[in-house]
């Protein structure tokens, strides 16, 4: 069981051809270009640049015999540069970086400005040209390589119009293999290749924020061309970790993983690329209408504060707001004078409560209504956002420009923005209670499958067993229609619990989120692993693992290093063994947490025990969604090459959290819906219990909420 970490041993050998000649002497310089000409920026930059082995393939010759020689070699790095990483910049390339195994790393000029000119450098290849040999690249037996291909993958498209292939990526082998450190290339670079830090030219440093468009193709491609031997590099020290059979592999036991991502992460890359440059429609007039409507209510409500006080107060300044809850009201601190919503909400006071309605609808307007406006309207009418399938350590998607996962489910109408087409219809399919169901199989516990097996509320069906009175007590209406409080109250107890254990919540946490006392929250959790006694056990033994090796694992082979789990509850001054047992015997004779913590202080002793507690509380959660991201990612792949589905011209637009969104022509929506719920139950690989999804059908997203 050693090798489990998986903290990858760094390369003794170090290539020959690094990016950086090095010598012992050699301190990379500090280029201060600031304050002058764009002439003089640039000649400073081409006085300190150190040169690298790369090849300038400026003329049309010189790229086709660099792309004969690639299209014989095993292997091909790829790396693009643009104008900036925005949706728009992205459709114009500058150059691109490329390097075939065992060839030069090289770099193709295709829009860099001469700067005397202002127009295009005269010895470079054209868009068509180049267009034309990535096209015989694209169509070869060559495995090409990125890093990041979301990102080069959309700028590609636009120079050739087809999502171009993939074998591989470094940046989510990183995230699997490694989730806790950076994946930025260079670092991986100087981390496993150079074993050195300092010694890779980093964009911001050396080009002191000059558009690499403006950067003379000779001096950008001595700094860009190592983009691609760096991918190049980084790939073949991972390849051996994620190839089954070789010893590697097997030392570390990355089989699971080495199935995950060749059968799913990079299959289902190019499918994200097809969503982002595909978009949704953006409706203008649904989006004025609510400008209008919540630009009212905040002003009402900035109104109806101003009334509530007599002294004038800027809302938008921490400290003004504040001195007014503090000092001038006297209101109790709950957090040191904090003024964030959270703790405004616990504030029993009309004007907090004020204060909160205002930050809300400013946040409604400025973060989400008023910007979706503008990057629709900087993008032709449509929303291109971003869906990384790695952008958290347990593997679910994150988003970004715009963030479409954190469309605020408060305010429903905010999605409602978002437009079908005048002959299409959205179908979301959300799969129920998915991580409930997750954790059922993963604890193989019979009495939570019960509740799924004989079609009952999971959570009522909780409730019952925990409470140990009968279902019917458990559900939140009598069959006459009318609300059952006390069963309302047991299943609300049960979610919240099991939620909370699900993710990692403490008794504590728990206590507050019910608003019962610490004792009573403890007496539920405890009177619910009873009733579910695999689970209790699953969930020790995942503590037990993490605390052994400071790892846990998905089903599927989802990997979670939570290395403060191994940790030395404390950490001591000394290293004198009688001083070391003096001291822990102080801390056994202490009676209450708080007399632990005091003694611990006091005699400078490190206490860990938080750090330790969180990474335990985690690793149960982190399985569970470790599993259901891979769930959803499956079904995703199901839905993007389910034949039936391509031919009706159904497609993916979004996914978020254990939700898919397909836009659909209107026709073949219950058709569709059909096939889609079978494509997320699909995705189920070796479950038993067959999961269910509630479907809606919706013009506007969001608009039954």
């Amino acid at each position: 069981m050693a090798g489990l970490l998986f903290n990858i041993p760094k390369r003794k050998e170090v290539d020959p051809y690094s990016i950086i000649k090095k010598t012992q002497e050699y301190v990379p310089p500090k280029i201060n270009i600031r304050g002058t000409s764009l002439a003089d920026r640039i000649k400073t930059i081409e006085d300190n640049i150190i040169e690298h082995p790369h090849l300038l393939l400026n003329s049309d010759k010189k790229f086709v015999e660099y792309m004969d020689n690639a299209l014989k070699c095993e292997y091909c790095a790829l790396d693009t540069e643009t104008f900036g990483l925005e949706f728009n910049q992205q459709k114009n390339i500058v150059g691109l970086c490329i390097m075939g195994d065992g060839l030069e790393p090289a770099y193709v000029p295709v829009g860099h400005i001469d700067n005397i000119t202002e127009e295009l450098e005269t010895k470079q290849v054209s868009m068509e040209y180049l267009k034309t040999q990535l096209l015989r690249l694209f169509n070869s037996s060559v495995k090409l390589i990125y890093h990041n291909y979301y990102y080069d993958a959309v700028v590609l498209y636009f120079v050739c119009g087809i999502i171009p292939p993939i074998y591989q990526d470094t940046l989510i082998i990183s995230h699997y293999l490694n989730e806790n450190e950076s994946h930025s290339l260079k670092d991986l670079y100087m981390k496993y290749i150079l074993e050195k830090e300092g010694e890779v030219d980093k964009f911001s440093e050396l080009f002191n924020g000059i558009p690499f468009c403006n950067i003379p193709s000779h001096i950008g491609a001595n700094y860009a061309a190592q983009d691609s031997k760096m991918t190049m590099d980084v790939f073949k020290f991972f390849l051996p970790f994620v190839t089954k059979g070789t010893p590697e592999c097997e030392e570390y036991r990355l089989e699971k993983i080495s199935d995950l991502l060749y059968d799913v992460e990079i299959p289902l890359l190019p499918i994200l690329v097809d969503m982002k440059i595909r978009g949704i429609e953006f409706d203008f007039k649904r989006a004025k209408e609510l400008h209008d409507k919540y630009t009212k209510l905040r002003d009402d409500a900035e109104d109806k504060l101003n009334s509530l006080i007599d002294i004038q107060v800027n809302f938008n300044s921490p400290a003004q707001v504040a001195s007014l809850l503090y000092d001038h009201l006297k209101l109790p601190q709950i957090e040191e004078r904090s003024t964030s919503a959270e703790v405004l909400e616990k504030l029993d006071h009309p004007v907090a409560k004020a204060i909160v309605e205002v930050k809300t609808y400013d946040k409604l307007l400025g973060t989400f209504i008023d910007k979706l406006t503008e990057v629709a309207r900087n993008t032709n009418g449509r929303i291109h956002g971003n869906f990384n399938p790695c952008g958290t350590v347990t593997k679910r998607f994150s988003s970004n420009n715009p963030n479409q996962q954190q469309l605020p489910s408060k305010f429903n109408e905010v999605r409602t923005m978002y437009y079908a087409g005048d002959n299409n219809v959205f179908i979301g399919c959300d799969v129920s209670k998915q991580e409930i169901v997750v954790a059922a199989e993963t604890s193989d516990d019979d009495n939570l499958r019960e509740a799924f097996y004989n079609g009952l509320d999971v959570y009522s069906h909780m409730a019952s067993l925990a409470f140990k009175v009968p279902y019917e007590q458990c559900v939140e209406h009598n069959p006459d229609g009318t609300i059952n409080k006390e069963g309302k109250i047991r299943r609300k107890q049960s979610k919240a619990v099991l939620l909370g254990i699900n993710y990692g919540k403490g008794t504590r946490a728990t206590a507050e989120d019910l608003g019962i006392t610490y004792d009573e929250a403890q007496k539920i959790i405890d009177d619910i692993k009873t009733a579910f006694p695999k689970l209790a056990e699953e969930i020790k033994w995942t503590e037990e693992q993490v605390k052994k090796y400071g790892m846990v694992e998905s089903m599927s082979g989802v990997r979670r290093r939570l290395p403060d789990a191994q940790l030395p509850e404390y950490e001591f001054p000394t290293k004198d063994k009688y001083e070391i047992a003096r001291l822990k015997a102080g801390i056994r004779q202490c009676r209450s947490f708080q007399d632990k913590l005091d003694y611990v202080r006091r005699n400078n002793i490190k206490n860990n025990s938080g750090f330790i507690a969180k990474a335990v509380r985690e690793a149960f959660n982190s399985r569970i969604q470790g599993e259901s991201a891979i769930m959803t990612k499956r079904g995703m792949l199901n839905i993007a090459n389910n034949k039936r589905l391509q031919e009706i011209g159904a497609k993916l637009v979004l996914t978020i959290h254990d939700e898919v969104i397909v836009t659909c022509p209107e026709q073949y929506k219950e058709e569709a819906a059909g096939i889609i719920v079978r494509c997320m139950q699909e995705g189920a690989v070796g479950f038993q219990l067959v999961i269910s999804c509630d479907v809606v059908f919706e013009k506007h997203w969001g608009e039954e909420g």
